[in-house]
């Protein structure tokens, strides 16, 4: 996939699946991220946080966010 559809593939599968299962799908996309992409990992995150999830299980998501999000998505974090 290019680079536009696959972040879009990505945001997409981390809507319906979570972050669990996307780390490595992350590692491959495009820097920064596409807006859409960002949202959905930033949204899966806060999703996780109110669900009581430990917060070192996605710390390598988290990681990954601060360095390939879009510096304007960024204040998401």
């Amino acid at each position: 996939l290019e680079g536009g559809e696959r972040a879009d593939w990505v945001a997409g599968f981390i809507s319906v699946h979570g972050l669990s299962e996307a780390f490595q799908l992350l590692g491959v996309c495009a820097v920064p991220w596409a807006a859409p992409l960002g949202r959905a990992v930033v949204d899966a995150l806060n999703i996780a946080r109110d669900a009581g999830s430990y917060p070192w299980s996605f710390s390598g998501v988290m990681g990954l966010a601060e360095r390939c999000l879009d510096p304007a998505e960024a204040s998401r974090l």
